[in-house]
């Protein structure tokens, strides 16, 4: 055998000996799940494991996986412990559920104002996958589905479990939130697109300007959110070369003549997206505006 041989074997067998050391982030796994089967045996709850390393146990309801679309709004009551102690460290307000848009990495404490916000954990939206409307459940979380190795200061710290008692109480699609202002408006959408965006003229002059590239006019505007929460208003001169409105605004725009008023809704894909336009417009917020066409002003 030459040199070279020995030299490899040596290296495998080092590799071996090193991928076989638990790392901290093992250590910490192992941990945790100890914690959560002593709390779990001395409350008498038997939670299921979920690969991911997520216990969870209904209290009513049962377990259906649920498929959420980013921009599906689950509104949920919800109260948050140190597995250690027991001590509360977060819930929501009674008569004031958590508000949480599928792929934003908060949920809010209102569905008028978004300043107070909370972190939406891995393991709260693994549960939340889970739960059907309606139910109530608790999930142990290990820290690397809670707050990790940072933790939550002051409450909880660095490597953490913690348990979530969750109810969830609705779930919407943005089409759907849509709609709903909509009917509660006593208003039938009178154009309907695939990607969600509905209209409806308020007021219906025939003969005006249509608001073609080239020319900029005068519009009265108010844009709100589904909730009816206005968070602008006023008068505009666009230019239809470049308005520099979002999509959904602009496709409304194209739809109209002088003279003409409409309520317009549409989904984030046609607004801000998933980032909003905090703090009065939240991530995968679908919006409503009332537009009038006031005047061609060249």
């Amino acid at each position: 055998m030459n040199r070279n041989f020995w030299i490899a074997a040596f290296g495998l067998l080092a590799w071996g000996l090193t991928g076989c050391v638990p790392t901290e982030t093992d250590r910490q796994a192992s941990v945790n799940e100890a914690e959560i089967n002593a709390y779990a045996a001395a409350k008498g709850l038997t939670p299921i494991r979920t690969p991911d390393g997520l216990f969870y146990q209904f209290v009513s309801g049962s377990a259906t996986p649920q498929t959420h679309a980013p921009g599906d709004r689950l509104t949920f009551a919800f109260k948050e412990y140190r597995l250690i102690d027991g001590a509360a460290v977060d819930s929501s307000q009674a008569g004031r559920p958590l508000y949480y848009s599928w792929g934003d990495t908060k949920a809010y404490h209102s569905d008028t104002s978004f300043v107070a916000s909370k972190a939406i954990t891995k393991g709260l939206v693994q549960g939340l996958q889970l739960m059907p409307v309606g139910s109530r459940a608790m999930f142990l979380l290990p820290a690397s589905l809670a707050y990790g190795n940072t933790g939550q200061l002051p409450y909880v710290l660095p490597g953490f479990t913690v348990r979530n008692d969750v109810t969830l109480l609705a779930v919407e699609t943005e089409i759907q939130r849509i709609e709903k202002y909509f009917s509660q408006k006593g208003l039938v959408p009178e154009t309907s697109l695939d990607n969600g965006f509905r209209m409806t003229y308020t007021n219906r002059p025939t003969g005006g300007d249509s608001l073609k590239a080239g020319s900029s006019f005068k519009i009265n505007y108010a844009g709100s959110l589904t909730n009816g929460k206005v968070f602008d208003s006023g008068t505009l001169t666009v230019n239809m070369s470049n308005p520099g409105l979002v999509t959904g605004f602009t496709e409304a725009l194209r739809r109209l003549t002088v003279g003409q008023s409409a309520t317009v809704g549409f989904p984030s894909a046609l607004g801000y997206g998933a980032k909003g336009s905090l703090p009065r417009i939240p991530p995968y917020a679908p919006l409503i505006f009332t537009v009038s066409v006031i005047e061609k002003v060249k």
